[in-house]
């Protein structure tokens, strides 16, 4: 059987076998909502975090002129909270 290696970075890592299938190598996962990257830098979880609040907080401007305060807080609580707190 012929091993084929990998670089990661200046780490060598060998294929990885389960099934007879080659596990593939990636550079970012979500794990349980969070982007985890190689180098655990978190950038890319963070920048999908913020571009999904940033959702939230446009719909939200866009419905603040016609719903009450009462109402804003809870759209914001719902559109805009989970999405910071996510992971912690």
């Amino acid at each position: 059987m012929t091993e084929t290696w990998h670089t990661l970075s200046h780490i060598v890592i060998p294929n990885i076998i389960s099934n007879n299938e080659p596990i593939e190598i990636v550079t970012t996962f979500k794990c349980l909502g969070i982007l985890i990257d190689s180098k655990l830098t978190f950038t890319d979880h963070v920048s999908y975090i913020h571009q999904k609040a940033i959702s939230g907080l446009k719909m939200l401007g866009k419905l603040r002129p016609i719903v009450d305060e009462n109402t804003a807080l809870t759209l914001c609580k719902s559109l805009v909270a989970p999405f910071l707190t996510m992971g912690m």
